[in-house]
């Protein structure tokens, strides 16, 4: 099965609106999926009549919404699924099934979060097991809300420390007992600069179920264009389809790169 190419409109959410011109362009660029990064100053979860245009605006486009990258920690301050308060983690899981509620709404599949607000172990052994339970019965919850709805939630690895580490994210997963309902975004970005990503790949295997494909040079997360960094493209691939992945090929560039560089982008990668 090929990869397929898809990418998110964080190119042009900061700041800017969701808008039918934005998904024109990403027509243009012979996408078969998007991803909504929430940022956008038009996005509302709860507003039924706009999802409903903006899902008409995608499928009179032939485009697939893959994801949303849902940012509520910054949206509603204060969410936090690992709060081992249980009146603030209910107000929290409560926000994020109405984003799965939203992503369900616009036809989309899957919910993207990287805010696992899980302190380092080592650090904070007691903090650690406390807010690591608050979160496993978090996801546990979400997954059954995804699973009745129809969609998926996907925790993202981030740059450095216990949350970069694949296996722990499926080590939450696990426990919560939420699998095939929530998998893993693995960041190619994030990972790089903290390991290696065919061997996330390869750990990950059927948890793969989204990607965040972009470079940078080993030192910041830069959100550039593949090939334009350090990440070595070719064993990345092959190990997609090493382990058949059967999710979107998902660019997640940001305002710095060049969204028409994409499709000629994605073609030099396929070949390699």
């Amino acid at each position: 099965m090929p990869l397929r190419p898809g990418a998110s409109t964080l190119f042009a959410a900061h700041g800017q609106p969701l808008t039918p011109a934005l998904l024109d362009l990403m027509q243009q660029l012979g996408l078969v999926a998007i991803e909504i990064a929430d940022y956008h100053p038009n996005f509302d979860y709860t507003d039924g009549k706009l999802l409903d245009r903006m899902r008409g605006w995608m499928e009179s486009r032939g485009l697939a919404l893959n994801s949303i990258h849902a940012h509520f920690e910054q949206r509603q301050p204060g969410s936090d699924l690992a709060d081992p308060g249980a009146a603030q983690r209910r107000e929290s899981v409560a926000l994020y099934r109405s984003g799965l509620a939203g992503l369900a709404r616009l036809g989309g599949d899957i919910l993207v979060t990287h805010h696992i607000a899980i302190p380092e172990p080592d650090q904070e052994p007691e903090a650690y097991a406390r807010r690591r339970d608050a979160f496993v019965t978090s996801l546990g919850d979400l997954a059954a809300t995804a699973t009745d709805l129809g969609v998926r939630l996907a925790i993202e690895n981030v740059p450095s420390g216990w949350r970069s580490d694949v296996r722990n994210l499926m080590a939450l997963i696990e426990d919560a007992g939420a699998f095939p309902a929530v998998g893993v975004c693995l960041d190619t970005g994030h990972r790089h600069l903290g390991g290696d990503n065919p061997m996330a790949i390869r750990t990950l295997g059927s948890y793969l179920i989204t990607l965040h494909i972009h470079d940078n040079h080993g030192e910041r997360d830069e959100h550039i264009m593949p090939l334009d960094g350090t990440i070595n493209w070719v064993p990345v691939v092959a190990a997609l389809r090493e382990i058949e992945y059967p999710g979107v090929f998902m660019y997640e560039i940001g305002a710095m790169a060049n969204p028409q560089d994409i499709p000629a982008n994605y073609r030099t990668l396929m070949a390699g």
